[in-house]
């Protein structure tokens, strides 16, 4: 999959609420492989669902800071 950190953030209909939510991470997958797509799920809402690591996100610098938050939490999942 590949993260972009946008500029500037960009509003979403929230799925389970009527409400916007300004979005500033957006993830992509391409998968090959149909079996992978429950396991990139899974391991990308556990992204989200972690506060300390929304933050350190939020904070990230550059592509290499993105890649290294990302790919040692993805590793522990």
């Amino acid at each position: 999959f590949a993260v972009a950190k946008l500029r500037t953030p960009v509003l979403f209909r929230h799925m389970a609420e009527d409400t916007d939510v300004a979005v500033e991470l957006v993830f992509m997958m391409a998968l090959n492989n149909a079996s992978e797509q429950i396991q990139i799920l899974s391991g990308v809402l556990a992204l989200f669902t972690d506060d300390e690591i929304g933050k350190r996100l939020h904070e990230s610098q550059n592509a290499s800071e993105i890649y290294q938050i990302i790919h040692t939490r993805m590793k522990q999942i």
